[in-house]
């Protein structure tokens, strides 16, 4: 009997994904795992942004961002909630190391981003609106399961 149960809680260990950093571990308790889309029905491309929030086992989520080209990655680093529907975080960039501070605006299953900035303060998205044009920032909706970039 006791190494059926050992079996058991074995392969339960071994079904459980792995989510070890605590940033890994913020993205999981808000429910921002997974595939983002501005229209989950369409492939990426043509305005159409998927973002994928990666969980670690070894050291930061990882963000990969596609528009039909070739995806972009930046580790997500010091993810914390910094109001009840608000995370920020340092984006770097993969492989330069380019750094950005982005804040995400969340309700249920949407997000956008609401504040960016360079380590040196200067802004690019204020408020929602990326300031080079005035335009809102895109609106992205939770995938459902299965459904990648």
């Amino acid at each position: 009997m006791l190494k059926r149960s050992t079996a058991i809680v074995m392969l339960a260990l071994l079904a459980t994904p792995a989510v070890a950093g605590p940033d890994s571990e913020v993205l999981r308790k808000l429910g921002m795992l997974g595939v983002w889309a501005v229209d989950c029905a369409k492939p990426p491309g043509n305005g159409n942004f998927y973002i994928e929030h990666i969980p670690s086992e070894r050291g930061y989520p990882t963000r990969k961002t596609s528009a039909g080209a070739k995806p972009t990655f930046a580790e997500m680093r010091n993810v914390r909630p910094i109001s009840s529907d608000r995370i920020a975080f340092l984006d770097v960039r993969l492989p330069d190391g380019d750094k950005t501070d982005i804040v995400l605006a969340f309700t249920g299953d949407s997000l956008r981003s609401q504040e960016s900035s360079d380590p040196g303060g200067k802004a690019h998205i204020k408020d929602g609106k990326f300031l080079s044009s005035g335009a809102p920032t895109p609106i992205f909706k939770k995938c459902k399961d299965g459904q990648t970039q």
